[in-house]
Formats: C-alpha cells, sequence, structure tokens
C-alpha cells in the first residue's frame, strides 16, 4: 500500500497545481459557501466518472509481471512528460495557460447559481486534457498494486479528495473564521494572481522530474 501511494500522492499534488480552481472557489465563497462546495462537488463528480471509465476500460491484471509494471512505469513517464513540457511553456513569456477555463468562467464567478457552479467545476476537469491523463495514471496504478475492490475503489476516493484539497480549505475557512478569512482571502488572492506562474512552473519541475526518474528506474533505463 506504500508504494502505491507513493506514486497516488504526486499524482494528487499534480492535480491539483491549477490555480484556477483556488481563484474561482475564492470568488465564488465571497457570495455562498453552498456554492463553492457545489463547484467542489462537480470538480469531483468528474474525477469520479472519469476513474469508473477508465476502470471499466483498463483490464483488470491477471499475474502482475513485468508487463504489467511497464504499463503503470509508461504513463508515469507519460505523466512526467507533460508536467515538465507545461513548466517550459510557463517559462515562455506569453504562453497561455492551457488549463485555464474561458474568460467568461471568472467573470461571471461571483453571479453563479450553485447549479451553475457545479457545471463550472465539472467543466473545469472536462476540458483539461492534463486532468485526464492524471485520472487515467492513477486508475492504473491502482488496478496493478492487486488491492482488493473495495481498498481500490477507497484508495481512488481519497486520491480524488486530495486533489481537491486547497478549495476544501477555503471553504472550511471561511465556515470556521467567517470575519478573519475575508482579509486573508483577499491576501491569498492577490498573491495567486501575482505568482500563478511561479506555482505552476515550480511544482510541475519538481513532480515532473521525480516521475520521469521513477518511471526511468522502473524501466530499467536509468
Amino acid at each position: 500500500m506504500a508504494s502505491v501511494w507513493s506514486e497516488l500522492l504526486p499524482l494528487a499534488l499534480a492535480s491539483m497545481v491549477v490555480p484556477v480552481q483556488w481563484t474561482l472557489t475564492i470568488l465564488i465563497v465571497r457570495e455562498s459557501r453552498l456554492r463553492a462546495l457545489a463547484f467542489v462537488l462537480g470538480n469531483v463528480t468528474v474525477r469520479l466518472l472519469q476513474g469508473l471509465l477508465f476502470f471499466v476500460l483498463v483490464p483488470t491484471p491477471v499475474d502482475g509481471g513485468s508487463e504489467q509494471n511497464a504499463v503503470v512505469s509508461w504513463l508515469l513517464l507519460l505523466v512526467g512528460a507533460l508536467l515538465l513540457v507545461k513548466a517550459a511553456r510557463s517559462l515562455a513569456k506569453g504562453a497561455p495557460d492551457e488549463d485555464a477555463p474561458p474568460p467568461g468562467w471568472i467573470e461571471s464567478a461571483t453571479a453563479m447559481s450553485a447549479p451553475r457552479a457545479f457545471l463550472v467545476g465539472a467543466g473545469l476537469l472536462a476540458i483539461g486534457a492534463k486532468f485526464w491523463v492524471f485520472t487515467m495514471s492513477a486508475v492504473a496504478v491502482l488496478d496493478y498494486a492487486d488491492l482488493s475492490t473495495a481498498s481500490t475503489a477507497a484508495s481512488f476516493l481519497v486520491f480524488a479528495l486530495l486533489a481537491v484539497l486547497p478549495p476544501l480549505a477555503v471553504i472550511t475557512m471561511t465556515a470556521v473564521a467567517p470575519t478573519r478569512s475575508a482579509a486573508l482571502l483577499d491576501s491569498v488572492s492577490a498573491w495567486l494572481t501575482r505568482n500563478t506562474s511561479r506555482i505552476v512552473i515550480a511544482i510541475c519541475l519538481v513532480v515532473g522530474v521525480w516521475f520521469v526518474a521513477k518511471a526511468l528506474t522502473q524501466l530499467g533505463l536509468f
């Protein structure tokens, strides 16, 4: 189980490295915690549906041999390469953020109803190609880990919840300390606006290099 989470945790970390979901949560939660929760629920729902889809499509391992381990290694290599490409694109001046939602989503965040917030949270996952890759990789890791059905389902649910940890933390903070959280959210929002690119580059580089090194080691190429 420990070896499984050594691969799932970085995938969850990579999934949460989308500052726009934090920004949207901050904008929405200022108007309504219910709408913010709907936004996060939409995010989690699509990830769970992605996981279910991939669990159906990915064949169940029969013997746990080296060929199955190689599949996971190549997926980790793909994820690592994608993260490094994202870091390189972010370093290039003027490179657009391919994970960013349409501009209208942010402008209309404060006026969203709960159903629309749910759809925006779902859409953020649905239009992000990397999220599909992260989910597929998590499913492959679990599928070839030889866990029980209950352990596999529980592990994937934890993975899905970890991926939305920053938005959940924002919502919890406003519930626990509504008065003090307003100024803090302003500061966090301003800091995210100034440092989004640096955050993405730093974590993409760290997680990307880690995945590539791990995959190459497992494949015997490093």
